[in-house]
């Protein structure tokens, strides 16, 4: 009987060292400042982004604005428009740009009633210290 108890107990230890590796690669670090309530990621030269779609009858627009810090030199950025068609993503529009100050950067389109379109903003932001890669996604169906 303590062979089994053993093996169970031996069994349990390894579940958890394998579950508790596997959340640690899943985890995302965001940070605040002192005093300050508000979290969010911990950028170096990247003051925020944001990432949006609008729709007017057969046209959609996808809409990403992106703002640097004082420490940040040049930001460069592509937007790309996919629609998903199956079990796939197939690219509508894109569009690349770059500010040394901030950006602004939309992506017109012709939208389909009931299709579901993502937008994907990739944004690279170079600075006196250290170069920025940032991503964010933006998924909708289109009504």
């Amino acid at each position: 009987m303590t062979t089994i108890n053993s093996l169970i107990f031996k069994k349990s230890i390894v579940y958890t060292i394998i579950l508790a590796t596997l959340l640690s690669f899943s985890l995302t670090s965001f940070a605040a400042l002192p005093g300050n309530s508000e979290i969010s990621p911990l950028w170096v030269n990247l003051s925020a982004m944001d990432l949006d779609f609008y729709f007017s009858g057969n046209t959609g627009t996808a809409s990403g604005e992106i703002y640097r810090k004082l420490s940040a030199t040049l930001i460069e950025a592509t937007l790309t428009v996919y629609r998903k068609e199956g079990f796939r993503w197939v690219t509508v529009a894109s569009q690349t740009d770059s500010s040394n100050i901030s950006l602004a950067i939309n992506v017109e389109f012709n939208a389909i009633a009931g299709a579901t379109y993502k937008a994907v903003l990739d944004v690279m932001v170079y600075g006196t210290s250290v170069d920025e890669t940032e991503t964010i996604t933006e998924t909708v169906t289109y009504q």
